[in-house]
């Protein structure tokens, strides 16, 4: 994903398919930010599958601001769930201001 430096926009991963299928829900989700990006407003959203099922607390939500230009970083989620299920994303940001 890309962003600019002066955007402070969400950013999630969408765990709905596997919650759905182990009808699970996440608990916690804690996030990982590297250095230069500032990480707020943590949050659990209700996804959707590919299906288009809504799936209750399945998509972990971070806000995102800062960046160096021409930097990428890796922004983890960790999360568990109500089932005792722990799994691991990444978010591939790379910042690239507009020219």
């Amino acid at each position: 994903m890309i962003k600019r430096s002066g955007e402070k926009l969400d950013y999630g991963i969408n765990w709905a398919d596997w919650l759905d299928a182990e009808n699970d829900t996440i608990s916690t989700a804690t996030w990982i930010v590297p250095d230069g990006l500032v990480g707020a407003g943590e949050t659990i959203r209700d996804g959707v599958t590919k299906g288009g099922a809504p799936v209750p607390k399945s998509l972990p939500v971070i806000f995102l601001s800062g960046g160096v230009d021409g930097r990428d970083y890796q922004v983890v989620c960790r999360v568990a769930t109500e089932g005792g299920r722990i799994d691991e994303g990444t978010l591939s940001i790379s910042v690239r201001d507009r020219r």
